[in-house]
């Protein structure tokens, strides 16, 4: 064999070798990310199939660290075979039927002022049922009211029925006029977690339920009464005695709450599913109100931005 042929042979055996190479490494790369792919679409899949079958493990981020669900909650109850409660909201009118159905208080009072001439506008007035085992008793009741601003007219009317009131609000100074009531007053407010919090462009100070009641020294006290006007943080609440202290709602005997539901699809769906959640644990929604005083339009209709709901604690009865 000549010299060239055996250069042209040696040649075209390394030009062989490095195309087996290139070849070996571009199937080892396709098989490494097909192998990840699947691996990420099969957790995927099972993250979506997880999160439908406990869609109550919630967590939220907050400004310095997450906190995770740690108690989970049980479903509302239904006889049907069917469960029918599982479906999800479909629509607003969904929503709006299911937050407006209202029954179970044979007597409900409207407590503290009432609307001014002309207007629709509740915040001084707050729906109470009187029915027997969950009235609050004259003499012994405990309420607390949390998001007053400088409307006192229910917390006034229920010291003055006979309950010790404890009012929150960080947005508001003491109130001169409240001395020598049964009224007691602290600047903090009511959310999802003990820190601070942002309110319309101002840190607030802001403590959960279960911090407010060890604060009064109350954690153990059966509270008549829960009063809760918050302006969206309501969700923050409900989010962490739902799957953190859940057991502190054994001693609440009613809940009114104004809730904020806009034109926001995601609230929507989480409200409706702490709502779900509530009336699972035996609280009836006993009273909804639109507040008409202030209204938002979309999808070519007119409705209420908040709602006043009073829920009763069945298991007083």
């Amino acid at each position: 064999m000549s010299m060239t042929s055996f250069t042209d042979t040696r040649l075209l055996r390394g030009g062989i070798k490095r195309t087996l190479l290139v070849v070996s490494m571009t199937l080892l790369v396709t098989i490494t990310l097909v192998i990840f792919m699947d691996t990420f679409l099969l957790k995927s899949l099972l993250k979506r199939q997880f999160l439908a079958d406990h869609p109550y493990r919630l967590g939220y981020q907050t400004s310095d660290h997450r906190v995770e669900a740690k108690t989970p909650v049980a479903e509302e109850h239904n006889t049907s075979s069917n469960n029918s409660t599982l479906k999800p909201i479909l629509d607003w009118h969904n929503f709006f039927e299911y937050i407006e159905k209202a029954a179970g208080c044979s007597k409900i009072e409207m407590i503290g002022d009432q609307p001014n001439e002309g207007t629709t506008v509740l915040d001084g007035v707050k729906a109470v049922c009187l029915d027997d085992k969950v009235s609050p008793t004259p003499g012994s009741c405990i309420v607390l009211s949390f998001g007053m601003g400088n409307e006192w007219s229910f917390e006034e009317a229920m010291a003055e029925y006979g309950c010790k009131v404890y009012a929150f609000d960080p947005t508001i100074g003491q109130p001169a006029r409240l001395s020598g009531q049964d009224i007691h007053f602290r600047p903090l407010g009511l959310g999802g977690v003990t820190g601070v919090a942002s309110f319309h462009g101002t840190e607030i100070p802001v403590c959960t339920y279960r911090d407010i009641l060890k604060l009064i020294d109350l954690e153990k006290s059966v509270i008549d009464y829960l009063r809760i006007d918050i302006e969206g943080f309501e969700v923050d609440f409900f989010r962490n005695i739902l799957n953190d202290d859940v057991e502190l709602l054994a001693n609440i005997k009613q809940i009114g709450m104004e809730i904020h539901p806009l034109a926001s699809e995601t609230l929507r769906d989480l409200m409706w599913s702490q709502i779900r959640q509530l009336r699972s644990l035996h609280f009836s929604q006993v009273s909804s109100l639109p507040n008409m005083g202030w209204t938002y339009t979309f999808e070519n209709k007119t409705g209420s931005a908040f709602y006043e709901m009073l829920w009763v604690n069945e298991k007083f009865r």
